[in-house]
């Protein structure tokens, strides 16, 4: 798979649907048949995919069960903010903690029925515009609030 904005909201969705799971299991889930050199708190996709110059997926560190979120540099050009727009929908810029921060661009990708969301985060050098393409891509899972009794 290359990675694109296509493939990052198939990913998300996927990220969405896993229940349960570590390193392995996400792996499986986002189709990455790569080999994962363990770390302390990640895994080291190697080769990483298409599209990226490096792919990290972190996870609890005590017990390695549950995937909190995948890392992915992107190779030059990734995704342009228009293209993930389209698939990841509108989003909003994330707060800066520094004027030194890399701009970020929030998008929230929830699934009816999913045990978790997902937030995806995309990494602009600079303010984005529909023509600036993402350096860095974060997918993070947010497990899915319990409805009100």
């Amino acid at each position: 798979m290359v990675i694109d904005a296509a493939g990052l909201r198939r990913w998300a969705e996927r990220l969405c649907e896993l229940a349960r799971g570590g390193r392995a299991e996400a792996a499986r889930a986002l189709e990455l048949t790569a080999r994962l050199d363990a770390h302390r708190d990640y895994a080291l996709v190697e080769p990483p995919p298409a599209g990226a110059t490096r792919l990290r997926i972190f996870d609890d560190l005590a017990t390695h069960t549950t995937v909190d979120y995948i890392d992915v540099e992107l190779a030059a050009p990734g995704p342009t903010l228009a293209q993930l727009q389209q698939a990841l929908g509108d989003g909003q810029p994330a707060v800066r903690v520094s004027v030194t921060s890399p701009h970020k661009q929030w998008f929230r990708i929830e699934l009816d029925g999913a045990p978790c969301t997902c937030d995806v985060f995309a990494v602009f050098d600079h303010k984005p515009g529909p023509t600036s393409t993402a350096t860095a891509v974060t997918l993070r899972r947010n497990p899915s609030p319990s409805p009100a009794r």
